[in-house]
């Protein structure tokens, strides 16, 4: 396989939630990033294993961060052929009897869809849930190292001003993921397998 032959693509939802708009009754909403984001959309390929990310205010669109993917792959010169996804991803809603918007137009440009059902992930996006684990791994470290630091309360920062900064601490995460090993080419960085030059 080459870069860009596989990818996979999931969206994760933030770590804190928004106390100030839970309203009875209604699912608690996720605690928006400083930009408006609740979520981020999160891709890996699955030769090199980089991943990539784009924060979200909705996961309505997903046409648009699919969009985004697909332009950071043209821009290193790899073609997109093959893309697994949770079902709802290409093709939202609980009945799926007809093609939607984004699944007609990914094979439309020539992309083959493998769609896995929610909940299993047997079916080619074993990848990406292992890249959405590992990042809320390190996120949750840095929030802990964070607000376990003694010197906290010299800078006056509130716990909700920090808890905002997911969407920088995410990024942070995605970029010390890509600076590991690529799991079946271990001596060079999943970026370097990727881009072609050491981070």
């Amino acid at each position: 396989t080459v870069n860009g032959e596989m990818i996979e693509i999931d969206v994760m939802e933030f770590l804190f939630n928004s106390d100030e708009e839970m309203k009875p009754g209604k699912r608690t909403p996720k605690l928006k990033t400083y930009g408006g984001a609740i979520a981020a959309a999160v891709c890996i390929d699955v030769k090199s294993g980089i991943l990539m990310g784009k924060l979200i205010k909705t996961t309505a669109n997903s046409k648009e961060y699919i969009t985004h993917f697909l332009n950071e792959f043209a821009i290193s010169d790899y073609t997109v052929k093959n893309l697994s996804c949770d079902a709802g991803v290409v093709n939202p809603g609980h009945f799926q009897v007809v093609t939607g918007d984004t699944l007609a137009w990914l094979q439309s440009i020539g992309i083959h869809v493998n769609q896995a059902e929610p909940y299993n992930h047997a079916r080619g996006t074993a990848n990406i849930e292992g890249g959405i684990r590992l990042i809320r791994a390190l996120m949750r470290i840095a929030f802990v190292y964070i607000f376990r630091n003694p010197n906290l309360m010299v800078t006056s920062f509130t716990k909700i001003e920090i808890q905002k900064l997911q969407g920088e601490v995410f990024f942070w995460a995605l970029s010390i993921i890509n600076r590991k090993p690529v799991p079946s080419f271990p001596t060079i960085s999943r970026y370097e397998s990727f881009h072609g030059i050491k981070p």
